[in-house]
């Protein structure tokens, strides 16, 4: 396990973020374009539901365990994950070096919920932050009655006193969005970096954010994941990204490896190509994710003994075209030079 990453750290200026996503489709998107802000149309959202998230920010979080959840799609860690759950096989973990961040800013339920465990700590003699979600940011907080003070005089100044009775005596979830999106608005830029070197979850309107490592975990293990996931990147696999548009994939027989090597590849109407309908093109993988998925077909197109060889292409300057299916092909050559060989045995 690589060492800077430090599982529930007790440093909280964490030197990374997390990114948890559920959906395969989401993953391959993020890996092919980066984290991009999403729009409430694009979300599937009206913006108008107090628990819809902010628009054109992208989430993360210091806590690994906070992301695994994301990526089960369900707080199960350490239990067996209901069938009915599983939609997609993998759920998806992104590595975000945090000084590739321009802007951060706290996420607006940790906000409201911060507010309210200040206020329960200063006004009711509570000693730790039992019901945060993000343990080590409450106990960060906890820390600072400086800061617990400063939370609560803003929300006292700015929420409505029916808003105020809600979030301090009620533990309705949904108060803690609409809190924090109010407080958010004119909270002072001294408070959203103490919040944010504390640990807490995090927001950016960077247009694009590209992970420096992807990691893919198989839902049906996720019992064997221990309670604050320290263990997950010794269940998980490595997913070598590629967020290059001007580089694809080809799978082939390791029979034709030599001469790929020294023709390059042209379209052709091969056997297993007409036997899956398609045209005379050569036929590419925009990911690696991509690639390892068609492995859930394209080896019953091969005889059982032929060993799969995983090639790189350098596609830049190539016609690459996409069918309905999000299928990628090019009726173009591809010269030598433009091809190297990813894996061996595929």
């Amino acid at each position: 396990m690589r060492k800077y990453i430090n599982i529930i750290s007790e440093n909280t200026n964490s030197n990374v973020y997390y990114h948890g996503t559920s959906s395969e489709k989401a993953a391959k998107s993020i890996i092919k374009n980066g984290l991009i802000p999403q729009s409430h149309k694009d979300m599937g959202r009206t913006g108008k539901k107090s628990l819809d998230p902010v628009a054109d920010m992208t989430y993360m979080t210091p806590n690994l365990r906070y992301a695994i959840i994301y990526a089960l799609g369900a707080n199960m860690l350490g239990k067996k994950l209901p069938n009915h759950l599983i939609k997609d096989r993998y759920g998806y973990i992104f590595v975000i070096p945090e000084n590739t961040i321009s802007h951060r800013q706290p996420d607006e339920d940790e906000v409201g919920h911060a507010i309210r465990e200040s206020y329960e700590c200063l006004y009711t003699n509570k000693q730790h932050s039992r019901n945060m979600d993000n343990q080590q940011f409450g106990d960060n907080l906890f820390k600072r009655r400086d800061i617990m003070e400063a939370l609560v005089s803003v929300a006292n100044k700015f929420l409505t006193p029916l808003q105020k009775e809600k979030l301090f005596k009620g533990y309705e979830y949904d108060i803690l969005a609409v809190a924090g999106k109010k407080i958010l608005k004119v909270m002072p830029e001294y408070l959203r970096k103490e919040l944010v070197d504390m640990g807490c979850h995090v927001s950016s309107s960077d247009k694009i954010i590209k992970p420096s490592e992807v990691w893919r975990f198989d839902k049906n293990k996720s019992e064997l994941l221990d309670y604050h996931g320290s263990n997950f990147f010794e269940l998980a696999q490595q997913v070598k990204i590629n967020i290059s548009e001007s580089v694809f994939y080809h799978i082939t027989s390791e029979h034709n490896i030599d001469s790929i090597l020294h023709n390059g590849l042209s379209p052709v109407l091969g056997p297993r190509t007409k036997l899956l309908n398609d045209a005379k093109a050569i036929y590419l993988f925009p990911d690696l994710i991509s690639a390892e998925d068609s492995m859930n077909w394209l080896p019953d197109y091969f005889d059982d003994d032929e060993r799969l060889v995983l090639l790189k292409i350098d596609t830049d300057g190539l016609r690459i075209n996409k069918t309905n299916d999000s299928e990628y092909y090019t009726f173009d050559d591809i010269n030598p030079n433009r091809i190297s060989i990813e894996n061996t045995n595929f």
